[in-house]
């Protein structure tokens, strides 16, 4: 596995070339516990999991059995991602989840879900 990576600002690397000049954060295809996967980068606020909160930084993103799973690029331990797949693919589910949603009314990050 290549460990280039595209520098985008403090703390922002998009993993293997994945920024096109686009906002897209959606890198190169994985294989994660013999699933196809993503490698993406979260938005500011993370993505939210079921097990931990938040995450944040380069993930790795798959499905198993219809539902979204994501891992630290590497990592061993996987974490089901808050909300429902359902009939989503992958690639839909990786722009929804790297999409940035934004801020609440206090002025924090956001975290992004399937909920």
């Amino acid at each position: 596995m290549s460990d280039s990576t595209t520098n985008t600002g403090p703390g922002r690397p998009l993993p293997f070339g994945a920024n096109d000049g686009a906002e897209s954060t959606v890198g190169e295809p994985t294989r994660a516990h013999g699933n196809e996967g993503r490698l993406i980068e979260t938005p500011p606020g993370g993505i939210m999991t079921e097990e931990v909160g938040a995450i944040t930084g380069p993930v790795e993103l798959f499905l198993e059995h219809r539902v979204a799973r994501v891992r630290y690029q590497d990592a061993i331990d996987v974490y089901r991602v808050t909300g429902d797949a359902g009939d989503r693919s992958l690639d839909d589910i990786a722009r929804l989840l790297t999409a940035d949603p934004g801020v609440d009314e206090d002025g924090n990050a956001r975290s992004s879900s399937l909920a």
